[in-house]
């Protein structure tokens, strides 16, 4: 039986036969966390990419590597570029005593 799971890090989770635990995987440590105190937000941010860009991330604007106060290009610094700003989504998991995980995905409502 295959059993979803989501590896971030050092921490897995999986999904479970309960209803109301995720089994919680690190290391050689095993617990768990209660639905009812796990906390998920989803939200939209934006990117600054210094390597190559997805194939399926929105580029919604540019920035120079290096930037002067108004903005534009900071001409003390030579072969300085110009780097695309992404639209991102961000997960955030975590539950009041020790889950902590921040996924970043780049392709619009699909984290």
């Amino acid at each position: 039986m295959d059993v979803p799971v989501l590896t971030s890090g050092k921490t897995t989770l999986a999904s479970s036969a309960t209803r109301d635990r995720v089994p919680a995987f690190q290391g050689t440590l095993v617990g768990t966390v209660s639905y009812s105190e796990l906390n998920i937000e989803s939200f939209l941010a934006q990117f600054i990419e210094q390597e190559a860009v997805p194939n399926d991330a929105t580029v919604i604007s540019r920035t120079w590597q290096y930037v002067n106060k108004n903005g534009g290009p900071d001409q003390r610094f030579k072969n300085h570029r110009q780097l695309p700003v992404c639209r991102m989504n961000r997960l955030h998991m975590s539950s009041p005593r020790s889950l902590d995980i921040r996924l970043m995905a780049s392709r619009g409502g699909r984290v």
